[in-house]
């Protein structure tokens, strides 16, 4: 359903079984969701490569169908354009609408490398010591991605040997091969090849140079390369030849002579078919590999054949110990035209057997047609009195078992192998001719770049292929003048027709006497003795593994290696472990029922019901634990907290696994000093817990973990690890949980190099994906967190049962960045419907120095965290400091600057915010060098210092319109607008502490009017507030030139209040301007109403209780009796 759009495709089942009539109904329920679309192509780490290039190569076009095949051929292109180190293309979180934006991770190579190496080639017919390799790669010449790819490899070569050296010389191959990526569309390449070669080999010499150029098309395993090929020999010679000898033994068959001495030309076009799905390149294990090529030559030319070679590898893996690899092979030169001698082709495409690459039982080039006497001659004489000719006609059968043995030397193997094959003069049907059956022995020594081979194969009924022999050879022009670059008599060349045959008369040759039979058949003889001798010793040894394995599935058998195991966890760790029983199954299947590990204290650590392993009995007496196939049923880990015996906090499964023995500073003790190695992990229906003390509630608790293809392998030089986990939390909260990671470490664990190749873990909807490299030695690396998704709902059920702070998704990605001391943080969310970003900069040294901006962009604060508000923020926060601040219920403590920057902020019943602020904390104390901030109308601006018990501010606010901040008061109240006019500022010194302040304060306000109650003119408040927030006290004096009080207007009136919480002292002295009712003077006098001069004292009661607003009006305000 996926590869036909259906990203979000889902499957259940479910299955009823009735017992009473032993039928099983099943249920299958497929959901497939909405059908998706490919949607934009984001890139990330592209630094010299353009974008477009590698969306370009990608393939993935905005609105094609969405296929997961697709993303992994564009990882595959992108990777194939050779200028990227790794390559990464997944999916951006899914949205609601059916769209999946394509995601591209890349991290560079360098654009140019240059490479140099030594070596060397010993076989039995040619050295070549030493030899040396050059390569410069570009991969990005001239743009484009252009890749150029310079290189040269030369020697110095001696045939047969350096000792008895008949030919020798510089060897080489030189090439320079241009790549241009995407000619067409996307995974189509154009590949250009020039070169020069010049080789020495067992039997003739030769120079070389060609032009070559090719169309390659990859997709998925497969890729197609037609070429076309230009290709001059010349300076071909025989130097290794006694020619005379050859003329003498070959005859007619000389025909080789006339091929390509001393030069001759081939234009062909070739196409080639390579299927490819090893898992190694350089030493697979399974996969196969099959391949087919076609030639067939053109004009300009010498020579005209059409030549057909098809191959298929093989490999299967044997458990953990082996491979078994098998290979077939067929090639055909087929001849056109009137010319249908085997030996008109061109000998450098003529197939030629022996050697590592082919038929091992024969040297390099030794099987197969040859011209002069035979093969059973001594190898002086091998390389004067004939030479291999080759071929057209090829086949090969070959099968071999490679069998490790880490347990004896590490990276090394043993090899049996069966070569199968045959060189014939003409093509044949690959079930037609006898082949030339060869098996043998060898040892493989495996390295980074390929393992080293060394093959011994024995012929059992080698085939005799020596051309018949003639005492005079029958010349013609052609002949004579193709010999008479090796000094020859060529007297008829010159001739204007062609000449009659003429018997030439050579030189009688020296005599070269055959072996004597009877030396030759017991050399047979010794061979097929030791081949027998071989053969018969590895029987026994199969024979011992037989019978080794037979034993252990009886009863003493598994008993037996149950004690062993059992003895040695016992002689190795402080736990105690416990099986019940142990059966041995299969080639080396071991299960063990009833597992169960304690601590020394008898503290119940792990049990199992049941745990399988395919394992490797002789490596234990070597320290190494070697086990496959590991398989645990049902098992349960509970991990508690508990008090070492030197007095320090550890955990039961530390104390079960501690070593029994101390180690010695030169020697390492317990399993961790072993070598461990284990491959396919499975775990079925587990359950894990951790818990702060034995037998209390676990603070984290996992169920039904499920592990699959896991693998791990530990040694003083390399860790790795690799597995799958999912299960379900059950603590701190329940939600399904998986956990995926797959990293090596090479060297010691504390100073090796951490690859971490991915790491996956998703809790609920959440997760995340990272990888990178870390070196643990220097503490550089960088490691890319991406996939980042965050959930409210995952939150809240991790918060045991608390409503979480996340209120909205959060996803995005990061990058950490290791540089020593110094780790460096990056961050690119999306929450909100806005856009975070965090960047922060820490040195962990003895005074740690640190540094932290977010970016904030169009962020809704009440998407993100339930307590916001909703709205619109932009800001940017900065801050840097030393130490590590520490938070408490007394504020924030440490040594910091840190800048702030808010808006354009717009939130709901606050309308439009700014806000500004620039602060140093040191220790307790805050000196805030200056605050600015607008919002409700109002303008704040505040500078001075702050601390727990101390502080001095200074506060100024201005509300230059009153009417707008009451529209905003009255928003964040979600009431109807204040009906205020005018404007005030408020200007105030603070000092005591926040909990107890003391304020300064002064508030002038020109005009102020709050309907018609309320209103007047150059008011002035001035007075000292202070004490505890909730219950002021203080003396303030309020004054102005007009003030309306409803219905009374005052003038000039002086107003002394006196706070002492929760009573108020008013003391009020104004003249009245008007009265709209009439006023009874004080203790029962009247007064007519006018402007009189008016003076009273009235308290407040705050505590006075009332049962309505006007009642409570009459109580609280009340005069004191005349």
């Amino acid at each position: 359903m996926k590869e036909h759009g259906f990203a979000e495709a889902r499957d259940s089942g479910v299955v009823e079984v009735n017992t009473h009539d032993a039928s099983a109904h099943i249920t299958y329920k497929l959901e497939p969701g909405q059908r998706y679309r490919f949607g934009r192509v984001l890139v990330y780490g592209a630094r010299g490569v353009p974008v477009k290039e590698i969306i370009q190569a990608a393939g993935i076009d905005q609105g094609d169908i969405f296929k997961p095949s697709a993303l992994e051929l564009a990882q595959q292109r992108i990777y194939n354009l050779g200028a990227f180190a790794a390559v990464r293309v997944s999916l951006e979180p899914l949205g609601e609408t059916p769209i999946a934006a394509v995601r591209i991770n890349v991290r560079e190579a360098p654009f140019q490398t240059t490479r140099f190496g030594i070596g060397g080639q010993v076989e039995e017919s040619r050295w070549e010591v030493p030899r040396l390799r050059a390569e410069y790669t570009n991969r990005n010449f001239l743009g484009g991605l252009r890749r150029l790819e310079l290189a040269s490899t030369i020697g110095y070569a001696f045939v047969p040997n350096i000792a008895q050296s008949t030919s020798n010389g510089i060897a080489t191959l030189t090439s320079a091969q241009l790549t241009v990526p995407t000619v067409f569309f996307p995974g189509l390449d154009f590949v250009s090849r020039a070169e020069f070669a010049r080789e020495i080999n067992f039997g003739f010499d030769y120079d070389e140079v060609a032009a070559r150029g090719s169309l390659v098309y990859r997709r998925g395993r497969h890729s197609i390369a037609p070429a076309i090929n230009f290709v001059r020999y010349f300076k071909v010679d025989l130097p290794s030849a006694d020619l005379q000898t050859l003329i003498n033994k070959g005859g007619p068959n000389l025909a080789l002579l006339k091929n390509c001495i001393p030069s001759c030309n081939l234009t062909y076009p070739e196409i080639r078919y390579t299927y490819d799905s090893r898992d190694n390149v350089l030493e697979p294990t399974v996969g196969f590999f099959a391949t087919l090529d076609l030639q067939q030559t053109l004009k300009p030319g010498s020579f005209t054949y059409f030549r057909v070679e098809p191959e298929i590898r093989g490999y299967m893996p044997l458990g953990k110990y082996g491979v078994l690899a098998a290979r077939a092979q067929y090639g055909a030169l087929i001849l056109e035209g009137s010319d249908q001698n085997p030996l008109a082709s061109p000998f450098t495409q003529r197939f030629f057997g022996g050697g590592q690459s082919f038929q091992r039982g024969y040297a390099p080039l030794q099987q197969g047609p040859k011209v002069g006497s035979t093969s059973g001659t001594s190898i002086p004489q091998q390389y004067t009195g004939y030479i291999p000719i080759g071929g057209n006609g090829s086949a090969l059968i070959a099968a071999e078992a490679r069998f490790y043995t880490d347990f004896i030397l590490k990276h090394t193997a043993f090899v049996v192998f069966t070569d199968a094959s045959r060189i014939t003069p003409k093509p044949a049907l690959p079930w037609q001719g006898v082949l030339e059956v060869a098996p043998g022995i060898g040892l493989r020594y495996l390295t980074p770049f390929g393992p080293i081979r060394v093959d011994v194969g024995y012929v059992l009924n080698p085939q005799e292929q020596i051309l018949p022999a003639a005492g005079n050879v029958q010349q013609t022009p052609s002949l004579s003048c193709a010999c008479t670059h090796h000094g020859l008599n060529c007297t008829r060349v010159g001739e204007p027709h062609p000449p009659e045959p003429t018997t030439a008369h050579l030189p009688g040759p020296p005599v070269v006497r055959p072996p004597a039979p009877r030396q030759k058949g017991r050399g047979r003889r010794i061979g097929r003795a030791v081949g027998l001798g071989i053969a018969a010793l590895f029987g026994l040894v199969l024979l011992a593994i037989v019978l080794g394995l037979v034993w252990l599935h009886t009863g003493n058998g598994a008993r037996s290696l149950g004690i062993e195991v059992t003895k040695q966890a016992q002689q190795a760790i402080q736990g105690r472990l416990a099986v019940s029983r142990i059966e041995v199954r299969g080639f080396l299947e071991v299960c063990a029922d009833a597992v169960d590990l304690r601590d020394p204290d008898g503290i119940e650590v792990l049990r199992a019901e049941r745990a399988c392993v395919h394992v490797n009995p002789i490596a234990l007496k070597a320290h190494k634990i070697m086990i496959s196939e590991l398989r645990l049923v049902r098992p349960w880990i509970d991990i508690a907290t508990v008090t070492g015996p030197d007095g320090k906090p550890t955990t039961t499964l530390s104390r079960a696994l501690a070593p029994r023995e101390p180690p010695q500073p030169d020697q390492q003790k317990g399993p961790f000093a072993w070598v461990i190695d284990v491959t396919g992990i499975s775990l079925e229906q587990g359950s894990v817990a951790m818990r702060p003390a034995p037998k209390e509630t676990p603070s984290f608790a996992l169920d039904r973990v499920d592990v699959r293809d896991g693998r791990a392998h530990y040694a003083a030089d390399k860790t790795a690890a690799a597995l799958a986990l999912s299960g379900q939390l059950l603590q701190p909260g329940k939600l399904p949980i998986a956990v995926g990671v797959d990293a090596t470490v090479d060297g010691p664990t504390n100073t090796g190099k951490l690859d971490l190749r991915e790491a996956r873990i998703s809790a609920g909807k959440s997760g995340a994906r990272a990888s990178g490299s870390l070196d643990l030695g220097t503490r550089r690396g960088t490691v890319e967190i991406r996939d980042l998704r965050l959930f409210p709902e995952d939150l809240d059920a991790l918060s045991r049962g608390k409503p979480g702070a996340l209120s909205g998704e959060v996803r995005g990605q990061a990058t950490v960045r290791l540089e020593g001391q110094r780790v460096v943080t990056m961050a690119r969310l999306e929450a909100g419907g806005g856009k975070v970003a965090l960047d922060a900069d820490a040195t962990l040294d003895q005074g740690p120095r640190w540094s932290v901006a977010l970016q904030l962009d169009d962020v809704d604060p009440a998407a993100v965290a339930r307590a916001g508000p909703n709205g619109k923020v932009t800001g940017r926060v900065e801050a840097n400091g030393k130490g590590t601040p520490t938070f408490d219920e007394h504020g924030v403590r440490g040594d910091l600057h840190a800048k702030v920057h808010l808006g354009p902020a717009h939130l709901e019943r606050m309308g439009e915010m700014k806000a500004d602020l620039t602060a140093d904390v040191q220790g307790r104390k805050a000196l805030i060098r200056a605050f600015t901030a607008t919002a409700l109308g109002l303008r704040l601006s505040m500078h001075g210092e702050a601390a727990f018990d101390a502080m001095a501010l200074d506060l100024d606010v201005q509300a230059p319109d009153l009417s707008a901040v009451g529209k905003a008061i009255g928003t964040f109240r979600k009431t109807p607008s204040i009906p205020l006019a005018g404007s005030a500022q408020i200007s105030a010194h603070l000092t005591g502490s926040p909990k107890r302040p003391q304020a300064n304060l002064h508030l002038r306000a020109p005009r102020f009017r709050q309907d018609a109650r309320f209103a007047g003119t150059n008011i002035a408040i001035d007075g000292n507030l202070g004490g505890n927030l909730k219950a002021p006290d203080g003396k303030l004096l309020v004054t102005a030139t007009d003030l309306q009080l409803g219905q009374i207007a005052l003038k000039a009136p002086r107003i002394d209040m006196q706070l002492a919480w929760p009573m108020a002292h008013l003391r009020v002295a104004s003249g009245i301007r008007a009265m709209s009712f009439a006023s009874r003077t004080p203790c029962g006098s009247t007064s007519a109403p006018g402007k009189r001069s008016w003076s009273r004292s009235i308290w407040w009661d705050r505590t006075a209780r009332c049962a309505s607003r006007r009642s409570c009006a009459k109580r609280r305000w009340t005069r004191p009796p005349c």
